[in-house]
Order: structure tokens, then sequence, then C-alpha cells
């Protein structure tokens, strides 16, 4: 997380390029062991990335922040997913993908992706875009918080963050699965706030 502007760091570029390259090794059949040790932390990794650039600055413009993370994450989502759900019936030909595409699940799906929710099958790693969107406003809202109660320090940030991990925790474990699957987010916010640790 940072509060000053600063030049950039090339490491985090090199760190995000070898987690994506673990992530292509993850899905493209490795072994057990290999895939098991991977999915450790590849993901996670992402996400502290994205906690460690965010900017406290923010808290006090929250209209620029979403403006940023909706061109950032939702354009991309949308303009692949109706592009992808265009092309569909080709895929098809292509022996691509193996279901014809209706008209019914072409709009079914159009609405899905217009709304955040789904795109076409080939895309479905995009779901950690729209995670990465919903976290990072969530986040948002907590360090908003956070200036308002306890403006010293952190400590509102962590707890909070620690606790809605164990809810979501608890929830994953009992298959409970709460609307967008939001679940999910309240698990990776732990990873998302790591650099908050810095200053108690």
């Amino acid at each position: 997380m940072k509060t000053i502007n600063s030049q950039r760091d090339t490491s985090f570029d090199i760190a995000k390029g070898i987690a994506i390259i673990l992530m292509v090794i993850g899905h493209s059949g490795t072994t057990d062991y290999i895939k098991s040790f991977i999915y450790l932390f590849h993901i996670p990794a992402f996400y502290f990335v994205s906690g460690y650039f965010f900017n406290d600055k923010y808290v006090n413009d929250k209209i620029t922040y979403t403006k940023r993370r909706f061109f950032q994450l939702y354009q991309p989502f949308i303009v692949y997913g109706i592009i992808f759900l265009i092309l569909s019936p080709l895929f098809h030909e292509l022996h691509i993908i193996n279901k014809p595409i209706s008209t019914a699940i072409f709009i079914r799906s159009l609405f899905t992706t217009l709304i955040f929710q789904h795109v076409e099958t080939l895309l479905a790693p995009f779901w950690f875009l729209r995670s990465l969107f919903t976290v990072s406003l969530l986040f948002l809202i907590i360090r908003w918080l956070n200036y308002k109660i306890i403006p010293s320090n952190n400590l509102f940030t962590i707890v909070i963050c620690i606790t809605l991990f164990a809810i979501g925790a608890i929830l994953g474990t009992k298959n409970i699965h709460l609307p967008a699957q939001i679940q999910r987010e309240f698990v990776v916010l732990l990873f998302l706030q790591v650099d908050t640790f810095q200053k108690l």
C-alpha cells in the first residue's frame, strides 16, 4: 500500500510475470505435487501486488479510484466477453467448443456478461477480473472506515480483513455460497492488505 508517489519498481513486474508463468504451468497438466505447490501462492500473489500498490490518497477520491478499476477490470471483461460470445458459433464450427450457442443462451450470456457475472467458456479465467474489482472496492471502503475510526494506524483494517477471512473460510468449508461468490473475496482480502502490517 502506497501513500506517496514513487518510481516504478520493475521487480513487481518480474514477480507478476513469474506468477503468470506458474499459473500456466499449473493449468497445463503438470504433476499433482507441482500443481499443489504452485496453487499455494500463485493467485494470492496477484492480490498482494494489487494491495501493495493501493494508494491511500483514493480514500478521499473514491470516484477516481472506482473509475480506474472500472476501466482496468470491468471494461476488458465486457469487451472480450462480447467478442468471444459473438465468435462462439465460429468456435463451435472449428470444434473449439462442444455445444452450439442458441439465441436464448446468447441473450442470457450477453446479460450475465454485462452485469459482470459470466463470460464465454473460453474466458473462464476472467473470474479474476471480477474478483479483483470487487475486492478492490471492498478494501477501499475498509480503508475509508479505518481513517474515520482509527486514523493513526491500520489496526481496524487488519482486524476487519482477518475477521472477513475467517468468515469466508468457514463458509467455503461448509460449501455455502453468498451472492456473486463474495465469500471468496472475504478470503483474498487478507492477501490484499498484507502491506498494512507495516504500520500498526
